[in-house]
Order: structure tokens, then sequence, then C-alpha cells
């Protein structure tokens, strides 16, 4: 016999149904929510990188043409320092790509 204190049968699916739409959302939206927010800050971060990059390659390339003057009067004035710019944003990226990949 059943107490008639208990829930019936279709309370207690009720109950269980939403005990494990609860859980669902526990174990698969939550940490959605924190991932998302983990990458939106990395591509922040690697939008300001790259803008700072640009600046700095730029700026780089500036001081070159203008305040040092190695290059004034010659036949590579003006694509030298270009090349010298390129040379060093290679090799920062090949760095940044060997610490990326490199195992500890």
């Amino acid at each position: 016999m059943a107490d008639e204190n208990s829930p019936g049968l279709p309370q207690l699916g009720q109950e269980m149904a939403q005990m494990v739409m609860g859980y669902a959302k526990q174990e698969t939206v939550e940490p959605m929510k924190g991932l998302g927010r983990y990458v939106a800050w990395g591509l922040a971060g690697a939008f300001l990188i790259g803008m700072g990059m640009i600046f700095v390659s730029v700026g780089f390339l500036r001081l070159l043409q203008h305040e040092i003057g190695l290059f004034d009067n010659s036949a590579w004035q003006s694509a030298f320092p270009y090349l010298i710019v390129s040379f060093v944003l290679v090799v920062v990226i090949a760095v940044a790509g060997y610490s990326i990949t490199r195992k500890d």
C-alpha cells in the first residue's frame, strides 16, 4: 500500500525531469559562459597586441627612414628600411609561433 504523504508517480517524474534539466544547465551552460569570457578576453588581447605591433613597426620604419639617416643618398633609400622592418616582424612572428608550439 502506498503512503498517503508520498508523492505520486507523475510528480516524481516531473521532479526527476527538473533535476536532470538543472544538472544539464549546471554542467554545460555555466562552463560555456566561462569559456566565452575566456575567449573574449583572448581575442581582445590578440587585437590589442596586433595593433601595438603595427604601431611599433610603423614607428621603427619612420625611425629608420628619417631619424637615423643611414640610407640617405643611396639606391636603397626607399626599399631597405621596409626590408629591415619586414625581417624584424618575421622574426617576431617566428619567435611567437615557436613559443606557442614548444613542449614544456
